[in-house]
């Protein structure tokens, strides 16, 4: 379909259906192409599913939003790339939160965090332990233990005070 008004008309009559049923009675709603496939809104677009929403492309997918973008699962997300996965946000800051369990960042080569302009800062409420090899660092309340097979300093000048 190339007519953008028939698209809508189209989707407001299967979302007008779904309001007042309880199932559909399509089995399911395809908008397929060749080439492009558009739609224009200068309001609101909602797509919905009752059951599975699959949106695949060929080639290169952009989202893109002029204000904010949310992606929302009650299950699990996951974002697979076989390439480079970034994320990048010119104004403000990135978060990753994990509000009832573990935040994990694991890889299976080298793990690089850095500030190429300001500090790096690790805050946690209890206790902080860096691990390699066989060694250790944990700084667990006012106390800092060092934990390894040999200790080597190395510094220009230093005191312990």
């Amino acid at each position: 379909m190339n007519d953008h008004k028939a698209i809508k008309a189209q989707l407001e009559t299967i979302a007008e259906e779904q309001q007042t049923k309880t199932h559909q009675t399509t089995p399911y709603t395809l908008i397929d192409s060749a080439a492009d496939s558009s739609y224009v809104s200068s309001d609101t677009l909602i797509q919905r599913s009752m059951g599975e929403m699959i949106t695949t492309t060929q080639e290169d997918m952009m989202i893109s939003s002029g204000d904010s973008h949310n992606q929302i699962s009650s299950e699990s997300l996951n974002i697979v790339a076989d390439g480079q996965f970034s994320m990048t946000n010119a104004k403000e800051n990135i978060t990753l939160s994990a509000h009832t369990g573990k935040l994990e960042a694991t890889a299976k080569q080298d793990v690089n965090i850095a500030s190429s302009t300001k500090e790096v800062e690790v805050v946690a409420t209890n206790k902080v332990t860096i691990t390699a090899g066989g060694a250790s660092i944990t700084l667990d309340g006012s106390n800092i233990t060092i934990a390894a097979k040999e200790v080597t300093e190395k510094g220009g000048k230093h005191s312990k005070a």
